[in-house]
């Protein structure tokens, strides 16, 4: 499995929430973010235990300077450089090994950085960008990601 299969970018589509009058970012979230990616949020939103209503509540929390901050932050030659020390890692750490996961980076609740599921039988370690821009850990996002591989 190349490393393009084991890491998936769910980011970009998710700021196109700024094109949107705040009041409809829930619906955006919703309808169009999470359908996307349907099955991982399916899973996601159940291991989180959220219901739609606080999804829409988390989702309307964020300000528009915190989201283009870290628009900024993973502008593409950022994320670029994110998704390559990620995957230098997972590669370093499993060069002779089949992976049995996904890492999937994506923009949540903030309300974990790292969210585990398993869709269709595999594992997948969700990367919530968010919470690691929130709480100021985005450094740590690698070390994390290590962390759930080799301890779960």
């Amino acid at each position: 499995m190349s490393k393009q299969n084991i890491l998936r970018d769910g980011i970009e589509e998710f700021f196109q929430i700024l094109r949107k009058d705040k009041k409809d970012w829930g619906s955006f979230y919703l309808d169009t973010y999470v359908g996307i990616w349907k099955e991982f949020f399916e899973n996601y939103f159940r291991e989180m235990k959220l219901s739609e209503n606080e999804v829409t509540r988390c989702i309307c929390s964020y300000d528009r300077p915190f989201l283009e901050s870290l628009r900024t932050i993973l502008k593409p030659s950022s994320k670029r450089f994110v998704k390559g020390n990620v995957a230098k890692m997972i590669s370093s750490n499993f060069m002779n090994k089949v992976p049995d996961f996904v890492v999937f980076l994506f923009c949540g609740l903030a309300k974990r950085g790292i969210v585990e599921v398993k869709i269709n039988g595999k594992r997948t370690i969700g990367v919530d960008v968010c919470w690691y821009w929130k709480e100021g850990k985005f450094g740590r996002i690698g070390k994390d990601i290590l962390k759930s591989i080799l301890f779960s």
